[in-house]
């Protein structure tokens, strides 16, 4: 069986070269995207994703945390989730791959820069564990700009209380976000999750197109 090929991608409000965007989509179609940061004007600009996918939805916003999941997998139905006092929302998409019905949720907590942020993240990350554990048994993936690096002690506990693993341990320091003169900050904060159903076939970091997050790429399969 062919592989899941999945694309998640802070593509950044601001961003002025929404053409970049659509043409790396377009150039190299995965199976679904996820994409964070969408505006209204975001929506208008990714319109000719609708030609490839037949599957899409929209929580466009005017702040920094909308998000659109578009795809052409069998059987598709999303389900869109308010989170925290913000109601910021996750998408969590259904679909058949390899005979089996996958779980694909797609996130953006806030910074925790600050105090109310902080309790911000931490009670969404509590809230989408909630959302992981009302059905343990189904291959789920995870993925989004979590505003946390693999080394923080939050994300490490979240991964072992709900038994997921990090898809980029065997691919290298992976830097997705870079900020600072000369970019000189350089972290990795947006990630993949998996839970132990899928083989993880390749993780790549790909290029910003006008973003300050770069595009990641991951094919999976089911089974060890």
């Amino acid at each position: 069986r062919a592989p899941l090929e999945l694309v998640c991608f802070n593509i950044n409000a601001l961003n002025r070269t929404p053409e970049r965007v659509l043409q790396y989509l377009l150039n190299d179609p995965p199976d679904a995207i996820a994409l964070l940061e969408v505006t209204p004007r975001w929506r208008h600009a990714l319109e000719a994703l609708s030609t490839v996918y037949p599957f899409q939805h929209f929580s466009e916003r005017d702040d920094y945390f909308g998000i659109a999941l578009w795809s052409r997998l069998p059987e598709t139905r999303i389900i869109e989730r308010p989170h925290g006092a913000f109601g910021l929302p996750s998408l969590e998409a259904h679909f058949r791959h390899a005979d089996q019905t996958v779980r694909w949720i797609a996130f953006h907590p806030p910074p925790p820069i600050r105090p109310l942020l902080y309790r911000e993240q931490s009670r969404i990350l509590d809230e989408l564990g909630i959302q992981l554990a009302s059905d343990p048994t189904i291959a789920t993936i995870v993925s989004g700009d979590w505003n946390l690096t693999p080394f923080s002690h939050r994300f490490r506990r979240f991964l072992a209380e709900r038994q997921l693993r990090d898809a980029s341990v065997g691919h290298g320091f992976q830097p997705t976000w870079r900020s600072g003169p000369w970019n000189a900050i350089q972290l990795p904060i947006d990630h993949f999750l998996v839970s132990p159903h899928w083989t993880v076939l390749d993780e790549r970091v790909e290029g910003r197109y006008g973003s300050d997050h770069h595009a990641l790429r991951i094919h999976l399969a089911i089974g060890r």
